[in-house]
């Protein structure tokens, strides 16, 4: 299982806002935050609430400017990438995409929070779902070009760093297997 985030150019992180964040509402969701409460770019999937979450911190907050963010999850080892290099790993990463309300997520999210957080102020390029883990050289790759999603593909292209997307996903036979998500800001 694979799940990442590819270009976004973003301005100044702002606490809690989301790259991304699907889900059904507070108690079941995953979401990448620019910056956490403990000042990290965070990956975290939950089915019981926020006291249940499963996560990743990476090193520090996510830098300005455009940035390459990744997240890959392989057996139970999930990896927090940013700008090709790991900056966090979980190696007890045991949810999955498929566990979040059975693999049926009603509020699908590109810079919006199931909770009341603020909106990204950042312009995200491309987004990126896979039904695998992408190994080092494709999220390197991924850094010069955009990615070619087999789950979704979709450039978004706005200079509007307000817009807010919900993105409706269709569930595929094999997207439990995995998930990779584009983002750079």
């Amino acid at each position: 299982t694979s799940l990442s985030s590819v270009p976004v150019a973003n301005t100044s992180p702002v606490a809690w806002s989301r790259i991304f964040d699907f889900g059904t509402g507070t108690a079941v969701n995953m979401f990448l935050t620019p910056l956490s409460g403990n000042g990290t770019v965070r990956f975290s999937i939950t089915t019981g609430g926020g006291g249940a979450e499963q996560r990743i911190d990476g090193t520090g907050p996510l830098p300005t400017g455009w940035t390459h963010v990744a997240v890959t999850k392989s057996g139970t080892t999930g990896t927090l990438y940013v700008n090709g290099q790991p900056v966090g790993t979980n190696p007890n990463l045991t949810l999955s995409p498929s566990d979040l309300g059975g693999g049926e997520t009603t509020n699908n999210w590109i810079g919006r929070s199931q909770y009341a957080d603020p909106l990204l102020d950042a312009t995200v390029d491309d987004f990126n779902l896979y039904n695998r883990a992408l190994g080092p050289d494709e999220l390197g790759s991924l850094l010069t070009a955009p990615g070619n999603g087999n789950v979704v593909s979709w450039a978004i292209r706005t200079g509007d760093p307000g817009a807010v997307y919900q993105l409706v996903i269709l569930r595929p036979t094999g997207f439990a297997s995995g998930l990779f998500t584009g983002y750079t800001g």
